[in-house]
């Protein structure tokens, strides 16, 4: 497969597994062996940080700046065209956030993440396919 994963391999999942956990956490400090490896490598606010992604008002202050790029992305996706999602509720969701409305917000996040970083891939080489000798559940 051209498709490089890291943080899926077997040896890097076994080398962070092997960090015992009293290494892994800090009383106060978030992520500290992200912040001791990434240092300078990734913006220092990120190393910082002490949540993940909240889902409150800024988040949709960035969807409304960002509604035609978001709109183009769930559009163009690689995942709908494929097959793996149905491309118009992906965008009747996307058009509910924007209207602040309740819609999966996470699947929302997930989506848009996973389009771009297919999109950023290094190779446009299909990587999967269709399974027809597979019989129906």
């Amino acid at each position: 497969m051209p498709i490089h994963a890291p943080f899926l391999d077997t040896s890097v999942a076994s080398a962070c597994l092997a960090v015992p956990s009293y290494d892994r956490t800090r009383e106060g400090v978030y992520k500290p062996l992200a912040r001791a490896e990434f240092d300078g490598l990734v913006p220092g606010f990120l190393l910082h940080r002490q949540t993940k992604t909240a889902f409150t008002s800024s988040l949709y202050t960035g969807l409304a700046a960002n509604a035609a790029t978001l709109r183009r992305i769930v559009a163009t996706s690689a995942l709908a065209q494929a097959g793996f999602l149905d491309a118009r509720r992906a965008a009747a969701d996307l058009e509910r956030a924007l209207a602040g409305a309740p819609a999966p917000l996470a699947d929302l996040h997930t989506l848009i993440s996973t389009e771009l970083w297919l999109a950023n891939l290094p190779t446009r080489t299909t990587w999967w396919h269709n399974d027809t000798d597979r019989s129906p559940l």
